[in-house]
Parts: structure tokens; sequence; C-alpha cells
């Protein structure tokens, strides 16, 4: 996973050299032999890094808080296409893995902001950030990421307040048992009927595993684990 997360970044680090000094608005060729001039593709185009930075690290959280600099977010031909809006956010996430949680925190409310020019644009920003982040079956599943972002639309008159009655919830379920956070306590039965509590527990370390008896990728992790 390391290994591609640094092969991504060393490839927006490419991408913005090789970009530098264009823009979405990208001047228009003439075509010489209809004579007639070809619109310009619509693509997602990323900042340029400047040359100061070079430490990887500091590159990766400049990246992570200009990345939607060049984005219009009330071009629906940007926003709506999935290759273009909904692979952004994808490739948004993937560098927000390299950086710390302040500036990630920071940089998905920033991403909230820009996306709060256009009412349709929040919320299908708001949409793509839960199926990426709260969706447990995404490889990008985060809660830690997702709460600048349920945080922000709670906030935001740009959503609706049906849809604020889930989102107030994911929430809440988010912000319980935060790592380095003392454990929500909770009672237990075992197989032989005995009762007893988490909180009871005397050990350095627990471990709670939760699981699905015909899972078999639950086999897989019991079987790694022990």
């Amino acid at each position: 996973m390391k290994n591609r997360i640094y092969i991504l970044i060393a490839g927006f680090l490419l991408i913005t050299a090789a970009c530098s000094g264009h823009h979405t608005n990208t001047a228009i060729s003439g075509n010489a032999s209809a004579g007639k001039a070809r619109v310009p593709e619509k693509r997602f185009v990323l900042p340029q890094i400047p040359d100061s930075l070079t430490v990887p690290a500091e590159r990766a959280d400049w990246l992570a808080m200009h990345y939607w600099d060049l984005f219009d977010f009330k071009d629906t031909a940007l926003v709506f296409r999935p290759e273009i809006g909904e692979q952004a956010l994808a490739d948004f996430l993937d560098v927000l893995r390299m950086t710390g949680e302040k500036i990630a925190g920071e940089a998905m409310a920033a991403m909230m902001d820009r996306a709060s020019a256009d009412s349709a644009a929040y919320r299908h920003f708001t949409a793509l950030a839960g199926k990426y982040l709260y969706d447990v079956n995404s490889p990008f599943s985060d809660e830690t990421r997702y709460v600048p972002v349920l945080q922000h639309a709670l906030a935001s008159p740009l959503t609706d307040p049906t849809e604020k009655i889930r989102l107030r919830h994911r929430l809440t379920m988010a912000m319980t048992n935060r790592p380095g956070e003392r454990a929500a306590d909770f009672e237990y039965i075992l197989a032989d009927g005995r009762k007893g509590r988490m909180s009871r527990i005397k050990a350095r370390y627990t471990v709670l595993f939760f699981n699905d008896p015909g899972c078999e990728d639950c086999r897989r992790v019991k079987d790694y684990i022990a």
C-alpha cells in the first residue's frame, strides 16, 4: 500500500510539472485542415506544487490543502461526471493518506468550503464522501476523515433538514470509541450463560473482534489473530 501511495504522489508531482502554466481553460488550438477551433476536453487539473517545497511530506501537505484550487464546483460537466469529479475525490483521499490528521481534517473542510459554491455540487460531494469514507466495504473507509465532512454538512444551510437527521446519527457513531479514548463499556454473555462487562476485564490489553461466524473473511482474520 505504501508503495502504491508513493507511486501515486510521484505521479502527481510529474503531472503538476507537466501541467505548469496550464489550467482547465486550456487555450483552444486551431485545426489547420478544417479551419475550426477544437473545444478543450473537460478534465481535472492539479495545481502546481511550488518548487521551493522539496520534502515529500511538505509537498503532500501542500497538495492536500490546494488540491481543489483549479476545480470549478459550479461546472456540472466536471462535478457530476464520475471519471472526473468522483475520480478526483478518490485520488484526493489517497493523497490524504500521506498527511497527518490535522492537515487531513483541514483539507476535507476546505474541500467542503469550495463545494459550497453550488448547492447541487455540495450535496453530491457530501454523498460521495459518505460512499467512500463511511461504507465499511470501501477501501477508503475512515470515520476520522469523515468527521469534518459531517460537521460541515450539519452546519451548512445547503444540507436538507431531513438529511441532517441521518448525518447527525452518523456523527454520533463516528465520535464513539475514537482512537486514544476510553472505549464505551458494554455487557456480554459467554457461551456458558455467564454475564460480564468489558470494564471488569483485568488485562493490560483487550482485543475486541466482532464477526459473523459464517463470514469467510472473518475466518481468515481469526486465523491471522491466532
